[in-house]
């Protein structure tokens, strides 16, 4: 029953996620890298996580420890960040090429507000040959990058994951 709240509930953290980024998407190609919409993925992740803990709770077991509750919470992060991660390897490579073009812009934008502020002439160096790097080869969203984007949503959603189940304790 643990595993199947935490999967329930990262299913809709998953699909609500997905299904807001493509909205993004449809009404703006700029709001699909906006990291300020990207905040109400966070969101629906800690709000699926509070639900799937309370759940535990209530049905499963009323007086259970914050271990027990961190693994149902914890598994709606990992179900939830690898429908995402699947989500956002495709878009940019099956569905619209030219967000892959939108990045690659994003990123020069970066490297020269980097290179503006540096007054260090190795790194001004270092920027300049990304930059070159980026406008001859272009950018890549492969599925090596997704999966260290899965890794690493793991690590910070194991943070919100342990918030969850601590206000989800009994009181």
């Amino acid at each position: 029953m643990t595993q199947q709240i935490g999967l329930r509930y990262g299913l809709l953290a998953g699909f609500g996620s997905t299904f807001y980024m493509a909205c993004l998407y449809s009404v703006s190609k700029e709001y699909y890298y906006n990291q300020w919409y990207g905040i109400g993925v966070t969101v629906l992740y800690i709000f699926m996580m509070l639900k799937a803990g309370l759940k535990y709770r209530r049905i499963v077991n009323p007086n259970a420890t914050f271990q027990d509750t961190i693994k149902v919470t914890f598994m709606v992060v990992i179900v939830a960040s690898f429908l995402v991660a699947v989500f956002s390897y495709l878009m940019p490579n099956v569905v619209d090429t030219s967000l892959l073009e939108m990045l690659k812009g994003y990123q020069l934008e970066d490297l020269m507000a980097q290179k503006a502020q540096q007054n260090d002439m190795d790194n001004i160096k270092r920027i300049n040959a990304n930059i070159a790097m980026i406008e001859t080869n272009g950018v890549q969203f492969t599925f090596s990058d997704a999966a260290f984007s899965f890794a690493r949503s793991l690590v910070s959603g194991f943070i919100f994951a342990a918030l969850s189940a601590y206000l989800t304790k009994k009181q």
